[in-house]
């Protein structure tokens, strides 16, 4: 990657298919996660429930600096922030049952998924953004 471009780092979103050797596994060892690419489990308002989804989606996530990749490589780190996944533009939250059913709602928890990526430089691999220091 030349130096002073805007780059990004780009991965897999998926449901485990069942044409490929790793997903069958993956499949086999979870079968809750079949046909379905993430599973979060917990409590809104004091009730439990389970959201389910099926994205299938390749997210570009821009990196915080540009980054030059050297023969060596260099390490990058992805997290994701939870807590924006079922958030209202507006305030408040979206209920996660809710979400599980087709429309408006689902749409929204789904963009609001893509969108909780983020990528930085770490090259100790120590999970804070070099670029910070």
């Amino acid at each position: 990657m030349p130096a002073g471009s805007d780059p990004v780092v780009g991965f897999d979103i998926h449901r485990g298919s069942s044409s490929d050797s790793a997903n069958r596994a993956f499949r086999v060892a979870n079968p809750d996660f079949r046909d379905i690419s993430i599973r979060l489990e917990g409590t809104y308002n004091g009730g439990a429930f389970t959201s389910v989804r099926d994205v299938n989606a390749k997210p570009d996530v821009p990196l915080s600096k540009p980054l030059t990749i050297g023969a060596g490589g260099d390490d990058v780190t992805v997290t994701i922030d939870m807590t924006e996944w079922f958030l209202r533009p507006n305030g408040g939250l979206y209920s996660p049952a809710v979400g599980n059913s087709a429309g408006f709602v689902r749409a929204r928890i789904r963009n609001n998924i893509r969108n909780a990526f983020r990528a930085f430089r770490d090259k100790n691999r120590g999970g804070k953004n070099d670029d910070d220091r």
